[in-house]
């Protein structure tokens, strides 16, 4: 027989000495069972030491009483209580953490994965909307090509017309004249395409060597050659020196934007292939690694939940625990009141 039910029957004996006719009703307070099942696990002793009074509900509905008659605060008991289940939930919790742990690296890796798969998408989506580039590396290699030959040609035909007035070392001769007459190659642009107001300096800069040049030409063939000859010199190797410098630099400045062009066309073309074959396997392999992360996220959830449940049973236990202990203390302290010295004593001491 717990404390509270002593108490009530001393009140009862006591009415019945008082009125021995009078009926006397025995009120008690509905009794919930809080041990449904005596294998519950969160109140199992052989897991978790635990006070004696929280082995069975008597036992705690006396601990109640008891304090509620010695005048004593309940504040040591109910931490007691609470570090009891704490201990209990600290399992729990930590299980908790660990699948919360799992979970957010599997939402980082589907998140890294979907951001892999939208890069590739974007791609895809920018290379089929790329347009190529207009380019004609054929053209300007040609155009080089010929330019240079253009240009050795000049210098054979320098080289031929200087043979008969230098018998010997006429062709390093030949080379300087060459290159002086290429003079104008070192320019950034030619008169010829710039629309800029002329003026007499560009014009020595730009005719002044290879005029020089030719004119040198001229004046070592006329003793040599007909007029004619001379001039037909005088006029090629002038007209040799303006057109294949200008055009050897035109071309060459053309054909690093042409192979720019080139190769960008071509990385177009090697794209639109990887969409029908590397990229759409990527694509696919990165939706099916989603898709198994997926798969083992859904599979720690129910045990998340289960978790969370025990949990919530332990939170939910710890207070209906509380409030029985709260109840048969308030209970008996309000009792108090109304009995002796001698009362207590009786009742404390049996």
């Amino acid at each position: 027989m717990n404390w509270l039910k002593k108490l009530l029957l001393l009140f009862k004996r006591k009415k019945e000495d008082e009125n021995p006719d009078a009926e006397v009703t025995e009120v008690l307070p509905e009794k919930k069972p809080f041990f449904p099942d005596e294998n519950n696990m969160i109140l199992n002793p052989d897991e978790v030491e635990m006070p004696y009074w929280l082995a069975n509900e008597d036992a705690l509905k006396d601990e109640g009483v008891i304090f509620g008659l010695s005048d004593t605060q309940p504040d040591e008991k109910l931490q007691v209580i609470s570090s009891f289940f704490a201990k209990i939930s600290s399992e729990f919790l930590q299980k908790k953490e660990e699948l919360n742990e799992k979970i957010g690296e599997l939402n980082l890796q589907i998140e890294k994965k979907h951001l892999q798969l939208e890069n590739l998408k974007q791609k895809a989506e920018k290379v089929l909307t790329s347009e190529k580039a207009e380019e004609n590396i054929l053209r300007v290699t040609v155009g080089l090509i010929l330019s240079i030959g253009m240009a050795a040609g000049n210098y054979f035909i320098i080289d031929h017309a200087l043979s008969k007035g230098f018998e010997t070392k006429h062709q390093f001769i030949a080379w300087g004249v060459f290159l002086t007459g290429m003079f104008n190659l070192y320019g950034l642009s030619s008169v010829i395409h710039n629309e800029d107001r002329l003026t007499w300096k560009k014009v020595v800069e730009e005719f002044g060597m290879p005029l020089a040049a030719s004119l040198f030409v001229l004046a070592f063939t006329i003793p040599y050659v007909s007029p004619f000859q001379s001039v037909a010199y005088f006029v090629f190797t002038f007209l040799g020196f303006l057109i294949s410098g200008k055009l050897f630099l035109g071309n060459l400045t053309k054909i690093k934007t042409e192979w720019r062009n080139f190769v960008f066309n071509r990385n177009i073309n090697r794209d639109l292939n990887k969409i029908e074959s590397d990229w759409k396997e990527e694509t696919e392999q990165l939706e099916t690694e989603i898709e198994k992360l997926r798969i083992e996220k859904w599979k720690i959830i129910p045990e998340l939940n289960k978790m969370e449940s025990e949990l919530d049973r332990i939170k939910a236990d710890q207070q209906a625990v509380e409030n029985i202990f709260l109840s048969e203390f308030n209970l008996a302290k309000n009792y108090k009141n109304k009995l002796s010295g001698n009362q207590l004593k009786k009742i404390m001491g049996d």
